[in-house]
């Protein structure tokens, strides 16, 4: 088949089917110009989980660890090996995904929300958003956000994630409470 195809690649048929390969690789084997669907690596219950869910976690890890250690440079942050602490193949961080999906699917289940009320409320207790007075400075907060290289609409949504998370996890653990009426009848019943 290949000699075929080199004994007549000066061929008009062969360079049009090439062009048609090409085409095809261009527009729906490589993701399109246009940037393409995003790649799903995992889907729990139905809902995706795409790549670059994962590139914003380990985007995440890398904030705080810049957090942790301001004068760290990219020589030393590259010295960390934090690809190898969030490695992309590794089952834990795979079950972590999967576990923080199943977390907020449940939360939506159940019917537990953020209001924008508390999200504000918890945006504005930040101290690094206040100015001098220290009184909430949106433009402070901009700022902020841009300088973690990232977007107050992504900030928002992970924060808004963590408060269902944080809200769900208090539900599960708080304890029950029974009157006292119903525990001296279940003692008297046994």
């Amino acid at each position: 088949m290949l000699d075929l195809i080199r004994a007549n690649a000066q061929s008009w048929g062969v360079k049009i089917a090439f062009g048609i390969i090409i085409l095809v690789f261009v527009f729906w084997g490589v993701g399109g110009l246009t940037g393409g669907p995003s790649t799903v690596i995992l889907t729990v219950n139905g809902e995706p989980i795409t790549i670059q869910e994962f590139q914003r976690k380990y985007e995440q890890l890398e904030q705080q660890v810049r957090a942790q250690y301001p004068d760290l440079d990219a020589a030393g942050l590259k010295a960390m090996q934090l690809k190898q602490q969030l490695p992309f193949r590794s089952p834990h961080y795979f079950h972590f995904l999967v576990l923080e999906n199943l977390i907020m699917q449940e939360a939506k289940r159940v019917g537990i929300v953020v209001t924008p009320v508390e999200l504000r409320k918890l945006i504005e207790s930040f101290p690094a958003f206040h100015n001098a007075e220290g009184k909430f400075d949106p433009d402070a907060y901009v700022r902020v956000i841009k300088a973690q290289r990232n977007t107050p609409g992504n900030f928002e949504a992970e924060l808004r994630n963590n408060m269902l998370m944080n809200k769900l996890r208090a539900d599960v653990t708080a304890g029950a409470f029974v009157p006292e009426a119903e525990v001296r009848d279940l003692f008297r019943y046994e």
